[in-house]
C-alpha cells in the first residue's frame, strides 16, 4: 500500500518556515510556532472541485484531532478575498484559514494543483504531500495523521 503522503513529490523538504499571508490573516506562518504538533496544511480556491470534498474531511479532522495535537490549517489561493469568502459561507472552516492572494506561500512550497496538502511530524519536519483529494484517500491520510499523532515526542 503506498503511502498517501509522498515526500517524493516534494521537490524541497525543508520548505520555508517563515513565509507571510494576506489579509485579514496578517500574521506569518511559521511551522515552528506549532512545535510539538502534527500540522496538516492544505492549499486550496474557491474554484477547486475537489476542496469542496476536502472541506468537511478537514473539519473532522479538526474535530476529532485537534485536541490531541493536530492543527489543520488552510491556505487560499485565490485573488479576489470575496472569492473565498463566498466559498466559506456555504463550506465553512472550523479550522484556520490563511489568504495567500499573491502566492508567495503556494509558490514557496511549489503547489502545482488545488488542493494540496502537507503533513509535518511534531518536530515540524515535512513528512511528504498530497496532490488532489479523493475520498477513496481518507482513510489512508487519517491513519498517517493518527500514527504521527501516537509518536512519542522525541527529547533533544
Amino acid at each position: 500500500m503506498a503511502l498517501a503522503f509522498n515526500a517524493s513529490m516534494v521537490e524541497s523538504s525543508q520548505p520555508p518556515s517563515q513565509l507571510s499571508s494576506q489579509p485579514p490573516a496578517s500574521k506569518t506562518f511559521d511551522v515552528a510556532d506549532y512545535n510539538g504538533r502534527v500540522v496538516y496544511l492544505d492549499f486550496w480556491a474557491s474554484w477547486c472541485l475537489p476542496c469542496k470534498k476536502s472541506f468537511p474531511f478537514m473539519n473532522n479532522l479538526h474535530a476529532k484531532y485537534e485536541a490531541l495535537g493536530l492543527s489543520v490549517i488552510s491556505v487560499n489561493t485565490d485573488y479576489v478575498l470575496e472569492d473565498a469568502e463566498k466559498f466559506l459561507q456555504a463550506i465553512p472552516a472550523e479550522f484556520k484559514v490563511i489568504y495567500d492572494s499573491k502566492g508567495e506561500l503556494a509558490a514557496s512550497y511549489k503547489v502545482q494543483a488545488m488542493p494540496t496538502s502537507f503533513l509535518f511530524d511534531k518536530q515540524g519536519a515535512l513528512i511528504g504531500s498530497h496532490l488532489g483529494f479523493k475520498v477513496e484517500d481518507v482513510p489512508e491520510i487519517t491513519e498517517q495523521i493518527e500514527s504521527l499523532l501516537a509518536e512519542k515526542d522525541k527529547e533533544e
